[in-house]
């Protein structure tokens, strides 16, 4: 009860960011060790996150300009993946301790169902969950795809090494259909992705030595697994998959890590694009390697946002960005290291487009490194300015795992694994950190044409983002009642309550002054009107 409360406390007041910063101070969002955030934040502003503790699959969310709800846990498991549509309703998908693939929605009261299987069966005595990936569009339809071992897999190991690539896709307000086994391959397969686009074409891409694509939909299933970028013999150390609503999609590779692979591409980072309804083109280089410290496993990020795309890597040298504005080419690669050269230089990145085509890379730790280090975020504008980097933590602490995500107003979210010096296992996941977030604020909220309506039921205001809307209501010097409400971008109304209406009545003059604060806590200017 004792850690509930403190966590609700500080979830519940947060601070606003100082004039000088778009960041907020971090805050806790889980006092407890957690691994490996997952993050999603939607058009509105609702966002949810996920993470793994002792064992179990934990999430929280937030409703469009409110804040973080205390963690719950929703089952056992690791590694969870999550994703939010655009009614703020949130799925988070994760494979349990038992084998089985498991998904569960957010109710419209912010509450989650219980874990339902997607997957076949269960395995028995299988301890070692796999990772997963899950996506949903605007309208609610929704893909999960996962790893599992083939059928004769028994606890002994003695069987064959092989993964197979599942995936599940539902219908809007549906259940998810049978599973369909896309591809198999050897027990490297890993690092699942899936994107959906708003018209229900989904693409789910792996790695398995090279990376692998599938094409479907939600309502005829995915097709035969091919070579990314048309090559087989492509080796990846690393890939990520983006794409817009109307249906592009890019995925971008680093191939040959610290060695030379037999890859039929030399080091360096590659984009394959594939148009809506269309197919994926031959891969393209956008940074050629200068040695191999400079491209390692830490990547690529890749983002993108109504046409423009970014990508950011890492390794020895430090990190490596690349852009592509809304109308153009991908421009050169920018080096940017925090220390160059140094044990602390950071190798992990997380990488955001805002609304205002302000690219933002949140550089940290490789996860496994002693070194302490905060989390430095870097802007990059819109017209090709760098601003000066900004760190985020407290110095002396290690910070890992970072990933970011925005809302259409300029608004995002950054979550990482913060504040211990601890390095973790030999993989560097059995760590001791709590997990953290910092709130970006690209705009303070306004309000215009304040005005009350339909025969004094009603307050009717336009907001330029979400907030969380309070209009108080006055007369002779006193308070008569509030209203308060959470809002999404565009004119909306508040419903004024009966028992503050029949006070409104009474003889006199009355002020109604309406305040706004977005979800980085910041408010608008007060607007009045007089009654």
């Amino acid at each position: 009860m004792r850690h509930f409360l403190a966590t609700v406390l500080a979830l519940g007041c947060l601070a606003a960011p100082a004039a000088a910063s778009t960041w907020t101070p971090p805050i806790t969002l889980s006092s407890t060790d957690g691994s490996l955030p997952a993050l999603d934040v939607g058009r509105e502003g609702d966002a949810v996150v996920g993470w793994t503790h002792g064992g179990g699959v934990w999430v929280s969310t937030r409703a469009a300009g409110d804040v973080f709800r205390a963690p719950e846990r929703l089952g056992a498991g690791a590694w969870p993946s999550v994703a939010i549509d655009d009614a703020g309703e949130a799925i988070v998908a994760w494979m349990g301790t038992d084998g089985g693939m498991y998904v569960t929605q957010q109710s419209r009261r912010g509450t989650f169902g219980p874990p339902r299987l997607v997957s076949a069966e269960q395995r028995s005595g299988y301890t070692e969950p796999l990772r997963s990936a899950v996506a949903i569009n605007a309208r609610g339809d929704a893909a999960v795809t996962w790893f599992e071992p083939p059928v004769d897999w028994a606890p002994s190991g003695s069987s064959s090494s092989v993964r197979r690539t599942m995936a599940a896709v539902r219908s809007a307000g549906g259940v998810f259909q049978p599973p369909q086994e896309i591809a198999r391959s050897d027990s490297t397969a890993d690092f699942p992705a899936v994107f959906l686009d708003d018209a229900g074409r989904a693409t789910v891409a792996w790695r398995a030595g090279g990376t692998w694509v599938a094409s479907g939909d939600v309502a005829r299933g995915f097709g035969p697994a091919e070579a990314a970028g048309g090559d087989p013999a492509v080796e990846t150390s690393g890939f990520s998959l983006a794409g817009s609503p109307s249906g592009d999609v890019t995925l971008a590779v680093t191939a040959g890590p610290f060695v030379h692979q037999s890859s039929s591409l030399p080091q360096g980072v590659y984009v394959a694009s594939r148009p809506a309804g269309g197919n994926f083109g031959p891969f393209r280089s956008i940074a050629a390697a200068a040695g191999p410290p400079l491209f390692g496993a830490f990547g690529p990020h890749l983002a993108m946002r109504d046409g423009a795309a970014a990508i950011a890597w890492g390794g020895g040298a430090g990190e490596v960005f690349n852009v592509k504005p809304a109308r153009g080419d991908w421009l050169p690669p920018q080096p940017f290291s925090v220390s160059s050269g140094s044990p602390e230089s950071p190798r992990d990145a997380a990488v955001g487009i805002d609304a205002h085509g302000t690219t933002v890379f949140a550089l940290a730790l490789e996860r496994g490194l002693s070194a302490r280090r905060p989390i430095t975020v870097v802007r990059r504008l819109a017209n090709g300015q760098i601003e000066p980097p900004v760190a985020l933590g407290a110095p002396g602490t290690r910070n890992i795992s970072p990933t970011v995500g925005f809302d259409g107003a300029g608004n995002g979210v950054l979550v990482w694994e913060a504040g211990d010096a601890y390095p973790g296992d030999s993989s560097g996941y059995d760590t001791k950190q709590p997990i953290k977030l910092a709130l970006y604020d690209g705009s303070a909220p306004s309000i215009a044409n304040f005005a009350l309506a339909r025969k004094r039921t009603r307050f009717r205001m336009r907001v330029s983002e979400p907030v969380r809307a309070e209009v108080t209501i006055r007369r002779a010097g006193r308070t008569v009642g509030r209203v308060r409400a959470r809002l999404k971008l565009g004119t909306r109304t508040l419903r004024i309550p009966r028992r503050v209406r029949r006070k409104l009545h009474s003889a006199g003059r009355y002020v109604a002054t309406a305040t706004a604060r977005d979800s980085a806590n910041r408010r608008s200017r007060a607007r009045r009107i007089r009654f």
